[in-house]
């Protein structure tokens, strides 16, 4: 999500101003993250939600509890869509299809199905974090070939680009086209957005304690906090 969304994020800043927004966010994130599992264990927790309890009462445990489901609701909403959107063109470029919207196999209801019932719902079946370990391998490999897709995409760009010093879509020159501050209410709409990919406190805690005993130090997970931070 953050791949796909981070670059709108920075065009509605501006770069320096979302650069300078990410880092805050990146250095929040692996402080809270180094922190979360210091909480757990003096509050003796496995869990999120515990120590939400064991801080605030029962109370509001219950009630977090419900804003766990609502915000796991509206994220695999989110990735579902972003499958019936993204997937259907995909296989449509792929099967050389001119007029995939003649088919009901290109629709995107169809491939939101699919992935429902074949991918996310066997997954969510799942009583630990690291049953997901091979799911969650695949995953870090796709994120890195869409990561390094980009930057070869945006490399052969600047080459084709380069000659003439010109930007097609908007005959401006590179330097010129990039919008280095942005003072508008936009940012706003930029911000949600980063927070939401540094998201990932809620698996924090439960990640830690499923760790095997003779790697579950602190000095250890911080080093996986920061590089949790870093690739993500």
């Amino acid at each position: 999500a953050g791949i796909l969304s981070l670059p709108y994020a920075f065009e509605t800043m501006g770069l320096v101003q979302a650069v300078l927004i990410f880092t805050i966010f990146a250095i929040v994130t692996c402080i809270t993250l180094q922190i979360l599992p210091l909480c757990a264990k003096a509050a003796g927790v496995d869990s999120y939600e515990k120590l939400v309890e064991f801080s605030f009462g029962k109370l509001v445990g219950k009630l977090f509890q419900v804003i766990i489901i609502l915000y796991s609701f509206g994220v695999i909403v989110g990735y579902i869509v972003i499958v019936g959107d993204l997937i259907p063109p995909l296989i449509a470029a792929w099967a050389g299809e001119d007029n995939p919207s003649d088919h009901w196999y290109y629709s995107k209801q169809f491939y939101q199905v699919l992935v429902t019932i074949c991918i996310l719902f066997p997954l969510s079946l799942l009583k630990r974090l690291d049953s997901l370990k091979f799911a969650s391998m695949f995953a870090l490999c796709s994120v890195v070939y869409f990561t390094l897709l980009v930057v070869v995409e945006a490399g052969i760009d600047y080459t084709n680009y380069k000659d003439t010093g010109e930007v097609a879509a908007t005959d401006e020159s590179i330097a010129d086209s990039i919008v280095w501050w942005n003072w508008s209410t936009d940012i706003f709409l930029g911000i949600p957005i980063m927070a939401f990919a540094f998201g990932g406190h809620l698996q924090a805690i439960s990640i830690y304690c499923e760790l095997h005993p003779a790697y579950r130090t602190l000095k250890n997970w911080n080093i996986i906090a920061i590089c949790a931070v870093i690739f993500f």
